[in-house]
């Protein structure tokens, strides 16, 4: 028991310290880098421009996140000081916790390719003000835009029909917010506290609205329902 307990606490050691590495070889300033994020995925990152490029084909790897004491993930480019993002043509998804918590982020351009935006992807991604979603956008994950509160226009992809809990947070920007045709349910908190909200167009495909889905949005004045709400959970609307 003690030698697997053992192997164990080494193995975990040592992905810590790849982490480490990683996240140093971002960060540091004017250095140029490079390494894998996916089995064929790539990343390339420009110490002089703050620039990052992630290139190849398929999905990146999703990062690891634990929230215990605090936030905790692997990957290589959370809380660096990224400034922009470039994912290029062929990259299928943006991992879990990929650009957590980077504060200078403030332009994203992302690829016909891409079809998943992972868990928490750019939470807490502060000065990030616009982000074009390509058409191909079909899963937007649990909390990817996260307390992004200098989004200030969101035109959700034609094709998107999963949007889930806490997806935009908190962002406080937001003054508008139209909901593909192809999304039946929009999750619990999925745009709650996002203070500026004024309207809200529903596709007709929406039939569902989870708890809070817009509660404490203070500045909403109008909802566009297209379609026949069957379900509408508790403090949808709260404020």
């Amino acid at each position: 028991m003690k030698t697997k307990f053992r192997k164990l606490f080494l193995i975990a050691a040592a992905i810590m310290l790849i982490s480490v590495i990683f996240c140093f070889s971002v960060s540091a300033k004017d250095i140029d880098a490079s390494g894998e994020c996916g089995e064929n995925v790539r990343w390339t990152y420009s110490g002089a421009t703050k620039e990052l490029t992630i290139s190849g084909t398929g999905d990146m790897e999703n990062f690891f996140f634990f929230e215990a004491d605090g936030l905790y993930t692997s990957s290589p480019f959370a809380e660096t000081d990224i400034k922009t993002v470039v994912i290029e043509e062929g990259v299928t998804s943006i991992g879990q916790t990929s650009f957590l918590n980077c504060y200078s982020l403030t332009s994203v351009s992302l690829p016909d390719s891409l079809k998943v935006i992972g868990n928490n992807a750019f939470r807490n991604c502060s000065k990030l003000s616009k982000i074009n979603f390509p058409n191909g956008v079909s899963t937007i994950k649990g909390a990817a835009f996260y307390n992004c509160d200098s989004l200030t226009k969101l035109s959700l992809p034609v094709n998107t029909t999963v949007i889930e809990t806490e997806a935009f947070y908190d962002c406080d920007g937001i003054e508008f917010v139209n909901v593909p045709h192809g999304v039946t349910r929009i999750e619990k908190s999925t745009f709650a506290m996002c203070d500026n909200l004024k309207s809200v167009d529903l596709g007709n495909g929406v039939t569902s609205l989870g708890y809070g889905a817009f509660a404490w949005c203070t500045s909403l004045k109008n909802v566009d329902i297209r379609s026949n709400i069957t379900e509408m959970e508790a403090t949808v609307f709260y404020a």
